[in-house]
């Protein structure tokens, strides 16, 4: 009989080794892509207090932002909007006595109220308060 022969040697398992520089290399790149990636940017702060809504200051340099259930903002009682607070806040010139207090009616969002704080600190004021406004006119 003419046949072929079955080899049945065993395969010898190999064990595979993982090289520490490809890991290395790797994990380099990730960091310098982390590092390129990230966003640098310094923080800006307003210092902002909280204050009890009973006190009222009556302060000549005292101005007041109201923003109403419906969104409504005031600027020392005249309307505004949010977009043209910068503006308004600039047109009256703030000075460093300046004390900027914001009531903010129950119910409206906390963004807004941010983005009040972020539009008088672009606007020049160095000194702000927020207080919760308990009833609305």
């Amino acid at each position: 009989m003419t046949g072929t022969a079955i080899s049945f040697a065993q395969v010898r398992n190999r064990r595979c080794s993982l090289g520490l520089t490809p890991l290395v290399d790797v994990i380099f790149l990730l960091v310098v892509f982390y590092l390129l990636v990230s966003q640098f940017a310094q923080l800006q702060t307003l210092d902002v207090s909280v204050d009890e809504p009973s006190t009222v200051s009556s302060e000549p340099d005292q101005w007041t932002i109201s923003v109403s259930s419906s969104n409504d903002v005031l600027l020392n009682g005249a309307p505004t909007s949010i977009d043209t607070i910068a503006t308004d806040l600039l047109s009256a010139q703030p000075n460093e006595a300046t004390m900027l207090t914001i009531r903010v009616a129950p119910g409206v969002p906390l963004q807004i109220a941010v983005t009040v704080l972020e539009e008088a600190r672009r606007a020049g004021v160095s000194k702000a308060s927020l207080r919760a406004w308990e009833r609305e006119p």
